[in-house]
């Protein structure tokens, strides 16, 4: 058990969630719109979005990595209501995380939709 606890600590050290609260990761800035944007500016877009995929991947795992950190931490201290407090909350940032990657992607799906309608009447 102490050494699954010392690996967890490395972990969430190494990463860098246990001293500070994760970063939220910055959305892509500009959205095209599919019925006038360039080749190029919609590649620019799906990169982009490609990050933010990748981005919000590493803060869901922060996330966990922190709520983890903070209940072993807190050990044989916290009550079951203090541990599902601290699951919960990760929990939200995590849905909430997801939520806003899936919106943003399913509207950067429309443009490409968009962009794939006018590329087939050309």
């Amino acid at each position: 058990m102490k050494i699954r606890f010392l690996l967890l600590a490395a972990i969430t050290l190494m990463s860098g969630c246990a001293r500070a609260e994760c970063p939220y990761p910055k959305a892509p800035e500009k959205m095209p719109d599919g019925y006038i944007a360039t080749k190029a500016e919609m590649a620019q877009a799906q990169h982009a979005f490609t990050a933010f995929n990748d981005a919000i991947t590493d803060y869901t795992a922060c996330v966990d990595n922190e709520a983890e950190a903070k209940i072993a931490k807190g050990g044989k201290d916290l009550t079951p209501e203090q541990i599902k407090q601290i699951n919960d909350e990760a929990t939200q940032k995590h849905d909430a995380a997801v939520d806003d990657l899936e919106a943003r992607v399913e509207q950067f799906n429309t443009e490409v939709r968009g962009y794939n309608e006018l590329q087939k009447q050309k």
